[in-house]
């Protein structure tokens, strides 16, 4: 290998490690929501299947989403409740317009 080939490899290494620095809150938030977005697609099935309960995996969310934001965790007694309490606790991690106006002008 050569001196410049090896300087090359070096700078867009350093590169992708600048934007995945950069970029990790938004990737963050992306998985969150799509994470939520699961847990929300399970208990809408619940609920067409006359389940009452949550998914386990949607109440540990929920409780793992609360325990994240600083609050007391609350589990769901019903698919309903589930699904209020997962639309609340996404809040957090969506991007409002606002947000992104205030990206582009700073």
């Amino acid at each position: 290998m050569t001196a410049q080939f090896t300087e090359t490899v070096c700078a867009a290494a350093e590169a992708v490690r600048e934007r995945w620095a950069r970029t990790a809150g938004d990737r963050y938030r992306r998985q969150m929501v799509r994470l939520i977005d699961l847990a929300i697609g399970q208990c809408e099935e619940r609920n067409l299947g006359d389940r009452a309960v949550p998914a386990p995996m949607s109440r540990a969310l929920i409780e793992w989403l609360q325990l994240e934001a600083g609050e007391d965790p609350r589990l769901p007694e019903s698919n309903q409740a589930a699904l209020d309490e997962l639309f609340r606790l996404q809040e957090r991690y969506l991007r409002t317009v606002r947000d992104k106006d205030l990206e582009a002008a700073g």
